[in-house]
């Protein structure tokens, strides 16, 4: 259950990453290289070390685990989550675009750097830490059902 749980936190922390890059592109945005270094090795190593550290449940269930990574209960839960966060992060970019004190970056002195940071950049940044550790919290082995979420 613990690798089914790392595989499936590693496979969706790479889209939560992607669904954040695709919105923040199409802003003429992208998360910086300290905001990646933070986000690989701060958040997602120390989640991935400390998952693959669970021991085993002290009573055993009746319940065998998924024998393959193909399980209708793994795609649905994939599913759920790539919509939960794809809703999530749109959400967010459409509520901080439609308050008042909202503005837009000047892409004209873009030049001097490779990332432009603002504030769709900072609350992207935000929210995908979060869901990056909520993740994990998702994905960890409930014993109640036999096998993990």
């Amino acid at each position: 259950m613990t690798s089914f749980g790392i595989f499936k936190y590693m496979a969706m922390y790479s889209l939560i990453q992607f669904i954040s890059v695709l919105i923040l592109y199409t802003f003429g945005t992208n998360l910086g290289d300290v905001q990646f270094l933070w986000i690989d090795l701060a958040i997602t190593t120390t989640v991935a070390v400390f998952m693959s550290r669970n021991g085993p449940h002290p009573k055993l269930v009746k319940r065998r685990p998924p024998g393959s990574l193909l399980n209708p209960y793994i795609i649905v839960s994939f599913l759920f989550q790539i919509v939960g966060v794809g809703v999530t992060q749109g959400g967010i970019t459409l509520d901080l675009h439609s308050q008042p004190w909202f503005h837009t970056i000047n892409l004209t002195n873009r030049w001097e750097t490779e990332s432009v940071v603002g504030m769709d950049n900072t609350v992207i940044f935000i929210l995908s830490s979060f869901q990056y550790m909520m993740l994990a919290f998702i994905f960890r082995k409930v014993f109640k059902f036999g096998a993990s979420f």
